[in-house]
């Protein structure tokens, strides 16, 4: 976990180090509080993960939804990779960033970056595709569901 801390401190990143031990990075997106929270992954790897939203008992279409969309960002900010996770009820939406090894200082900096505009770009929107409605309409216009009241020709 050293090592984290000297890699965060030679970036210039701020951070904090939590309870746990993870280290938290506030992230640059505006009128939004985000922090990629930072830990050891496997033996010697580091994952990055900012969560952008979460709530309880999410409807399949929201979550179909979120997938679609959150992939769609994913395959604009190319190092920020989309992750979703059901626990207990609880379903949180994200990105991450995951190394197999240590990252040079570099490659460091364009992970926390690429996370940034990743949130900056879907940040609201995640947390509207919450709501079921937005969330089908999103999937009609994505054309993942057929529209109930399209007239086919």
């Amino acid at each position: 976990m050293d090592d984290l801390c000297s890699l965060c401190e030679a970036t210039g990143w701020p951070f904090h180090r939590r309870a746990s031990g993870r280290l938290s990075v506030n992230l640059e997106v505006p009128d939004r509080v985000l922090h990629a929270v930072i830990e050891e992954h496997g033996a010697y790897g580091i994952r990055m993960s900012v969560v952008l939203a979460s709530g309880e008992a999410v409807p399949e279409v929201c979550r179909q939804a979120l997938g679609v969309y959150l992939l769609t960002v994913s395959g604009i900010v190319r190092m920020a990779r989309s992750v979703g996770q059901v626990e207990e009820e609880q379903t949180s939406i994200g990105f991450e960033v995951v190394f197999a090894s240590q990252p040079s200082s570099s490659e460091f900096v364009h992970a926390l970056s690429a996370l940034s505009v990743a949130t900056r770009i879907s940040g609201s929107e995640a947390v509207a595709i919450l709501d079921k409605g937005i969330a089908e309409a999103y999937l009609v216009h994505r054309k993942w569901i057929p529209d109930a009241h399209q007239e086919t020709f």
